[in-house]
């Protein structure tokens, strides 16, 4: 598989993937696999390893146990993962597909793409680890009708990072909306949620949503 080498700069260390023109459809995908977790049995904070955890497992068919992601968390702390606060996108990426290819023989590669690709890559079935940058509570209004939408006023000073998967859901095998799906399984209502398209733009423009992500192939 290969990807078309348009970039663009972002800033002096970081240039980004632009087009998906060459990307094949996956073979699994969240909306049909939906394997989940709950990050706080191995950490409190350690959604960073999960969102990755997350899409790995929906896009190679692949399931990490308990004593797996123990031992994920063991291997990131020794590379820097903070137990207090978590992790980066970046370290977390890299930890998790380098455990992954040594314990599950895979040879799966990372890809660092634009937000403006979030769309068209999930609707062709990817998943894409990013995150938010926001306020505590920035996502109550889920609950609401299962749609983030920041109805509630979330974009506040007072910010931290929260990293989780996004993804497509289909109906009759057509795409029709961009989901979130956040990593706590079972002891979260709506642990999978909507994002409305129109406000993607706005989301990245105001510092919220990363204006990055990766997928992976192999």
């Amino acid at each position: 598989m290969s990807m078309n080498n348009t970039l663009f700069k972002v800033d002096e260390h970081q240039f980004l993937l632009t087009d998906s023109t060459y990307l094949t459809k996956p073979k699994y995908t969240h909306d049909k696999l939906k394997i989940e977790y709950w990050q706080s049995e191995v950490n409190k904070y350690s959604c960073s390893l999960h969102a990755v955890i997350t899409t790995l497992s929906n896009q190679f068919n692949l399931y990490y146990t308990l004593e797996e992601r123990k031992d994920i968390l063991k291997v990131a702390t020794d590379q820097g993962f903070s137990k207090k606060w978590g992790w980066t996108m970046v370290d977390a990426s890299k930890c998790v597909v380098d455990w992954t290819n040594k314990n599950k023989a895979m040879h799966i590669k990372s890809i660092r793409i634009s937000w403006k690709l979030f769309r068209k890559v999930a609707y062709l079935g990817y998943c894409i680890v990013t995150g938010f940058h926001l306020k505590e509570g920035f996502n109550a209004d889920k609950f609401d009708d299962g749609v983030l939408n920041f109805s509630k006023g979330q974009y506040g000073a007072d910010k931290y990072g929260h990293l989780l998967t996004l993804a497509s859901k289909t109906k009759f095998g057509i795409a029709k909306q961009l989901i979130a799906v956040d990593n706590y399984k079972d002891k979260s209502r709506m642990n999978n949620y909507e994002i409305k398209h129109s406000i993607v733009k706005d989301l990245v423009a105001n510092g919220i949503l990363f204006p990055s992500g990766f997928i992976y192939t192999n």
